[in-house]
């Protein structure tokens, strides 16, 4: 395998002129490429591309990779489906995504080449070994990802209860980069409300608060009706109920403050917020402010 050092060694021999900006390059290539094989195989771009770099301010990591290729087409196409199914994504998956260009040989072969990570298992599994590459292989302002997204939400909702395998918060990432925010906080709601019943307190007001920020944007944008409403409410309650018990009273602050300007359903839930926002203020010293 090619090291850091082969890296600046070549860099130093095939543009000496860029020896000044030998960090800049290596980030580049490193953050690009992931694994410094790929260098064998796209040698000539990369080449060009560090000439015109040469005068310029800046080298742009997105344009380097956009511009660079693998020796084989199907393997950016694979490696980009699996940046967009995220982290241990079933070979069914992608089957799914990829249609009749799905090839296990493909994925294999970008296993062998240490650029996939796959687990050997009844139903296998894969993830990106290049560091930072599914940013720039999954681009959320790409229409063609957002619809990739779209079709993976559509997956785990056939799929996920039948897989053995907590799918909610892969269902409710999907949905969210898709531009479902209100299924995506529909799912971190339900999702958090079971993590809450076992004891899982952080995790759960995370979700609470990722459920929170979703719906109040629709919220905020629109109204979005009685069902946006309740959702954004049920959430800023989670918040409340569980942010104060691992640290965080800003957060219930923030959720109370947002549940004053709505209508709290039910005596109980109207006094659980109060006496949460009673003790993160005194939590933070701010007491006399008054609840």
């Amino acid at each position: 395998a090619m090291t850091d050092e082969h890296l600046l060694a070549w860099v130093a021999i095939v543009r000496p002129d860029l020896a000044s900006r030998s960090d800049e390059v290596m980030a580049i290539l490193r953050a690009c490429m992931g694994l410094p094989g790929l260098i064998i195989v796209a040698i000539d771009q990369l080449d060009r591309l560090l000439i015109q770099a040469r005068d310029s301010e800046g080298l742009n990591a997105k344009d380097i990779l956009a511009l660079t290729a693998f020796a084989d087409p199907s393997d950016t196409l694979h490696l980009r489906a699996v940046a967009v199914a995220g982290p241990h994504a079933p070979d069914s998956l992608l089957a799914f995504m990829l249609g009749p260009a799905w090839s296990p040989v493909v994925l294999a072969k970008l296993v062998d080449a240490g650029y996939l990570i796959g687990t050997l298992e009844k139903n296998p599994t894969y993830t990106l070994a290049l560091p930072g590459a599914d940013a720039l292989l999954a681009d959320p302002e790409d229409p063609s990802v957002s619809q990739s997204h779209e079709r993976c939400a559509t997956w785990w909702l056939d799929n996920g209860p039948a897989m053995g395998v907590q799918f909610g918060p892969r269902l409710a990432r999907h949905m969210e980069l898709h531009g479902d925010n209100a299924g995506a906080a529909h799912y971190s709601l339900k999702i958090a409300r079971q993590i809450e019943k076992t004891g899982g307190l952080r995790q759960a007001s995370r979700l609470y608060a990722a459920a929170m920020q979703m719906a109040s944007e629709i919220f905020e944008v629109n109204g979005g009706g009685m069902i946006i409403k309740v959702l954004y409410r049920d959430a800023a309650l989670g918040v409340a109920r569980t942010a104060g018990r691992f640290g965080r009273p800003e957060w219930v602050i923030d959720a109370t403050d947002r549940l004053r300007a709505l209508p709290v359903g039910g005596t109980e839930d109207n006094h659980k917020s109060v006496l949460a926002r009673a003790h993160a203020l005194l939590d933070l010293g701010r007491i006399e402010e008054g609840i």
